[in-house]
């Protein structure tokens, strides 16, 4: 197989892989900082980016949501309290992924694509693991200090104290 095609084969690859995680953080359409208690329906906005309840970051949404796409690409290792960074994706073409990769991460599915490709050749960094459930989102949030995920405001509210709402955003 000539170099060419495996990079296509590489590309293509990818591209299904990591469209699915870039829609893990919050966006730009109505992001909010909040807990799970404070959600209301009303809130404006249909998906949450929880993270570990030891991650009490607070800042505005630009920041934050700055911060959260720097740390979903990998361009940025560790949160300001010094926990190391754990993003989870979530399959690509599920509404919560789409959501995140348009509101947060303003990409499309082939920047994302061409994003880790070129992290792969650069610094060896792979795309966060995707995770289809949100069941299993809340779970892997919880248990590690520097995790963040993308989930649907009312299931993040139902999880009431288990994760904490670090950013809201509409599709």
């Amino acid at each position: 197989m000539s170099g060419r095609n495996i990079i296509m084969n590489t590309i293509t690859r990818m591209t299904g892989l990591f469209l699915g995680v870039l829609f893990l953080a919050g966006g730009a359409w109505g992001v909010t900082t909040t807990n799970a208690a404070a959600v209301s329906s009303e809130a404006g906005g249909d998906y949450a980016i929880i993270v570990n309840t030891a991650n009490t970051l607070n800042d505005n949404d630009e920041t934050l949501r700055q911060l959260v796409k720097q740390l979903f690409l990998k361009q940025r290792t560790s949160w300001p309290s010094g926990a190391e960074s754990k993003p989870f994706g979530r399959k690509a073409g599920s509404a919560e992924q789409d959501a995140f990769l348009k509101s947060v991460l303003h990409m499309t599915e082939a920047d994302l694509a061409r994003h880790w490709v070129a992290q792969k050749q650069k610094t060896g960094s792979t795309p966060p693991r995707e995770v289809g459930s949100k069941g299993m989102i809340i779970k892997l949030v919880q248990k590690y200090e520097g995790a963040f995920g993308v989930v649907k405001t009312d299931e993040a509210k139902a999880a009431g104290d288990a994760v904490r709402i670090l950013l809201i955003f509409g599709k």
